[in-house]
Formats: C-alpha cells, structure tokens, sequence
C-alpha cells in the first residue's frame, strides 16, 4: 500500500510536499484572519462596576439614568461591560456638570427636530433619540409652556401597548383651536 519512491524522484516529491505544507499555511493563516478568537466579554454586575469605576452603587444608577454609562438590562438587574465601562470613563470628562447646560439644549433641539417631522409618543421619541423617557417628559413640560408642543391623540403607543398622548411641535400637525373663534 505504500509507494515505494526512488531516488529519481525524491526531488519531485519534495517539492510536491513543499508546495501543499505552504498551501495547508496559507489556507490556515487565512481561517484564523477570518473568525478571530474572542474571549467572551466579562459583565460586570453594579456591584462589581461601583468598585471597578471606585464609585458607590447608587452613584452608579445615578450615571445610568442620565445615560452617562452603557448598560445592559435583564430583567431587574443591570450589567456593564467592561470594555464599554472602560472606553467611555476614558472620554467622559470629570465634572459632568460642566456639560449639563450643553446636554439639556442639545436633547431639547434632538426631541424638538424629531417631532417637527414625526408624530409620536414619549416612549418612541425615546427609542428614536436615545434620550431617556424621564428627560423627555421635563422637556415636553417646558416646550407645552413656550406654546411649541401639542399633544394631538391619546391612542394605544407603538412602543409600550399602552394609552399615550402622540406627541408634535409642528404647528401644521397641531389641533384646531376653536377657542379663538369664539371673540
């Protein structure tokens, strides 16, 4: 069963073998180039984040409700990976009060814009922007005092199942007023 080979043809056979063992390395280099091996990223629980960050738990849900750390829910519990915890303590700055007045204007125009072109709910606006559903609310608070934003139907939201008011600032989307008639 085995070929017997003589010494004419050893030089051949050589370089046959050469030739597949360098296409069997490239063949391999190309494998691993294409699916990497990744260690499985580390969740870190809140507990586990506060003394990674060196910050208190409840410090920690406070950067979660302003959206300052990236987070994971399941359930009722929240996790963080570290990866992510790491990347945006590196860009955050360290006051973050020195930004409030810039964040406040800055998701004022976001919610402002999205709902010049688009009807919706507190909840989608959320989902749309990014901005969280609690700052929505103040925001919409002061938009209704400066006469920006109506509120056009109470119906079933898209996002939660739920009745919400749909939300515009457009003024061609407002409701008729007839109130103004009756002077």
């Amino acid at each position: 069963m085995s070929n017997v080979l003589t010494f004419e043809q050893l030089p051949n056979a050589v370089t046959m073998l050469t030739k597949e063992v360098s296409e069997l390395k490239s063949l391999l280099i190309q494998k691993q180039a294409e699916s990497p091996t990744k260690e499985a990223e580390k969740l870190l629980t809140i507990k586990e984040a506060s003394e990674f960050l060196k910050l208190t738990v409840p410090t920690i849900y406070i950067r979660v409700s302003r959206n300052e750390l990236p987070y994971m829910k399941q359930g009722k519990r929240l996790y963080f990976s570290s990866t992510e915890v790491m990347e945006n303590t590196n860009n955050s700055p360290l006051h973050k009060r020195q930004n409030k007045d810039n964040d406040f204007e800055s998701q004022l125009k976001t919610i402002f814009h999205y709902l010049q072109e688009h009807i919706a709910t507190a909840s989608m606006v959320s989902v749309e922007t990014g901005i969280p559903q609690k700052n929505i609310c103040r925001y919409k608070r002061d938009l209704e005092k400066m006469g920006r934003l109506w509120e056009i139907k109470k119906k079933y939201c898209k996002e939660t199942g739920f009745k919400a008011w749909y939300l515009t600032t457009n003024p061609l989307n407002a409701p008729f007023d007839n109130q103004t008639k009756l002077f």
